[in-house]
């Protein structure tokens, strides 16, 4: 069964060196650096990515904008509670080293979707 993640842009900011975009990706199977490797099929890799990203680009990233690490977060994971079968949510709130550069490029920390900014980049990848 092939992997699946459904992702939409959230927000994108015109910079130097190019215009860059707070993307949503929820993994349908979660599988080893899934949506890293499906966003860079795309292309349209992740920022800070050593392994599937543009070096050039992380390094220009990281002395314009502070980042140096991988734009990458888990806000939230949910699943069935293996012994209890109940729901269970787990939410975690961006961490500052990423916070701080995310809002130095422009991006607001809670950008929420809409229908104008989600369209543009809306999508499944197999």
């Amino acid at each position: 069964m092939p992997a699946e993640t459904f992702v939409r842009r959230l927000a994108t900011v015109e910079l130097e060196p190019r215009a860059l975009s707070l993307v949503e990706a929820r993994p349908r199977e979660g599988r080893l650096h899934q949506v890293r490797r499906h966003l860079k099929h795309l292309g349209h890799p992740v920022i800070g990515d050593a392994n599937w990203g543009r070096g050039d680009l992380n390094r220009e990233v990281k002395e314009r904008y502070g980042l140096g690490r991988l734009a990458l977060h888990c806000a939230s994971l949910s699943f069935v509670h293996p012994f209890t079968l109940e729901p269970l949510a787990l939410r975690a709130p961006l961490p500052p080293d990423l916070e701080g550069p995310l809002e130095r490029m422009g991006f607001a920390p809670t950008t929420p979707a809409t229908p104008e900014n989600a369209l543009g980049f809306a999508g499944r990848i197999v």
